[in-house]
């Protein structure tokens, strides 16, 4: 009937295992605990709670919070480190989580693929739209996630090299740290976001619609909340995280 594609799928995934096993030693194992989780999260729970019609937003609001917490645990152990990532991460997932709401009201979720396909599949009161929100949300919190810990890992070794550093000085370092990595995130999330829309962009173009036509269809414009809204929580989780690192790591005679 198609390809067989398996072996290769295992391969890839093989080759991914060992490379940051070899390369993270028992933080790569770690990793790869983290990233088994959210796989079974996501395609046991997550996935299985929406067709019995479960509230999307809730429920992603819920497993996503699950996620973080475990994954930056996992990464970073018990540690403050860790503590001030998960503060910083949930706080600005959930800003980005009620700005997906505000700013994907009217886009119908009938944008997502294969929804038509769906409804036909006998889930006619699956409410597209709050899953397409619910989608923003949780495709965000993984780039929130990643800054977040990285912003907490450069306060920690700041720290360790001066323990008697200040709470202002901590929150300036951690701010100096957000402003050289959130250029190069957001750039990251919008190329990632790109590679799902450029053939349709390519369609447009082709058929000569103006750009002003393109930018305001129902699919090119939920590419875009999604794409600003994800860069939103990436600019947001920066300052976010550097205040709780300063208030979790500072003694409380060095204000």
């Amino acid at each position: 009937m198609d390809h067989y594609r398996l072996h290769l799928e295992v391969l890839l995934i093989g080759f991914f295992v060992v490379l940051l096993i070899t390369f993270s030693g028992s933080t790569g194992v770690r990793t790869i605990i983290s990233f088994v989780f959210t796989l079974i999260c996501i395609l046991k729970v997550f996935v299985p709670m929406l067709l019995k019609g479960y509230h999307p937003i809730y429920l992603a609001l819920i497993i996503g919070v699950v996620i973080s917490t475990v994954t930056l645990i996992l990464v970073g152990g018990f540690t403050k480190k860790a503590y001030s990532a998960i503060f910083g991460s949930i706080s600005s997932s959930l800003i980005t989580c009620v700005l997906a709401i505000f700013f994907g009201i009217n886009i119908h979720g009938s944008i997502l693929q294969w929804s038509e396909s769906l409804i036909y599949s006998g889930y006619q009161n699956l409410n597209l739209t709050l899953i397409y929100q619910a989608g923003i949300y949780l495709s965000c919190s993984g780039a929130i996630l990643d800054l977040a810990i990285d912003i907490s890992a450069a306060v920690e070794e700041v720290v360790d090299k001066k323990p008697d550093i200040s709470r202002k000085e901590i929150l300036l370092s951690g701010l100096n740290v957000g402003r050289s990595v959130v250029g190069s995130q957001t750039t990251t999330l919008l190329l990632a976001y790109m590679g799902s829309f450029i053939g349709v962009m390519m369609v447009y173009m082709a058929q000569g619609t103006p750009l002003m036509s393109i930018l305001n269809t129902k699919f090119i414009s939920s590419e875009i909340v999604q794409t600003f809204v994800g860069c939103i929580g990436l600019v947001i989780v920066s300052p976010l995280t550097s205040l709780i690192c300063s208030i979790i790591y500072t003694k409380k005679h060095k204000l």
